[in-house]
């Protein structure tokens, strides 16, 4: 009981300073751990690793950009259950209920279709279009590549921000928690562009970890969608942009027809419509200042510095 008062005390105010606490150790965390993969591999480099192919060395950077990857996320997590004694039920690691995860997956896809559209038209007008990583050459490095570019943000991001940083909020209000963590969500996403997106998918999946109760459906949504622009990727950087622009071309077709089939769908069973809660109190998080002062930080971070 002592522990779970570490972050119920001070109500809203130290909930939300948590939950700012978490994204700006991820945040940090990773800055970190991207400095010490580059000394670790210049050192490497310089002693037992010189000479090597460039396929080892790919590998050997891969490896330690998965390591680094899961601590940034796996710490702030283990510090909110541990030090600040938020109950492992509020993670919401359970089966979801029945009928859920297959129509949220199809939404999904069809609404990525057009926030994608709207988060390039931003990324043009602002200037900040995503940078494509550079994907390895050896099958080793690059099967690496998937699991830090597909897997561990599916798994440990909705772990975090679905799981720790809307479970810290729930108490006071769903769609706050929803809100709460789809900004700072967002905006650690890097430019502008992409925190458009990801703010849309944020509160897409947090909504959905609270309808279906379980943040497995998330997971899995947010595996497909980096699978997909993995393979993407893959496609343009192996020479064949041509089939990379008639998938993208059938996907904005197909999939936003699809999407529109599964709302009504869902209107007609209920589980659309039903209300989080009677008021939403999204307006609380202005008066927090520890979560506006990091959103403002990440802001910066997002523009300035990314």
């Amino acid at each position: 009981m002592c522990r779970r008062k570490m972050i119920d005390q001070g109500g809203l105010q130290t909930a939300a300073a948590w939950c700012a606490g978490c994204a700006i150790g991820y945040l940090m965390l990773s800055l970190l751990g991207g400095i010490l993969g580059q000394t670790l591999l210049t050192k490497w480099l310089n002693g037992a690793g010189a000479g090597s192919t460039l396929a080892h060395l790919e590998w050997v950077a891969w490896w330690g950009n998965l390591l680094f990857s899961a601590a940034a996320l796996l710490i702030p997590v283990g510090f909110a259950v541990v030090v600040g004694g938020l109950p492992v039920y509020q993670l919401r690691c359970r089966l979801p209920r029945r009928n859920v995860t297959a129509p949220a997956l199809v939404a999904y896809l069809a609404a990525s279709q057009i926030v994608g559209v709207i988060a390039g038209f931003v990324g043009k007008v602002t200037g900040s279009v995503n940078t494509p990583i550079t994907l390895p050459e050896s099958t080793a490095a690059r099967v690496l590549a998937f699991l830090v570019v597909c897997v561990i943000p599916a798994l440990l991001e909705e772990l975090l921000f679905r799981g720790v940083m809307q479970g810290i909020l729930r108490t006071y209000g769903l769609w706050l928690a929803i809100v709460g963590q789809a900004v700072p969500f967002a905006l650690l996403h890097g430019n502008l562009s992409s925190a458009v997106f990801a703010f849309a998918a944020g509160i897409f999946l947090g909504w959905l970890a609270e309808r279906s109760g379980s943040i497995l459906p998330g997971m899995i949504l947010h595996f497909v969608n980096n699978t997909l622009a993995f393979t993407q990727l893959i496609l343009i950087q192996n020479g064949a942009q041509s089939v990379a622009e008639v998938i993208a071309t059938i996907s904005l077709l197909v999939f936003p027809v699809l999407g529109i089939a599964v709302l009504v769908w869902w209107v007609r069973q209920g589980f659309w419509m039903q209300k989080l809660e009677r008021v939403p109190r999204v307006g609380r998080l202005l008066y927090s200042v520890p979560w506006v002062v990091a959103q403002i930080f990440l802001l910066i971070y997002c523009i300035f510095m990314a």
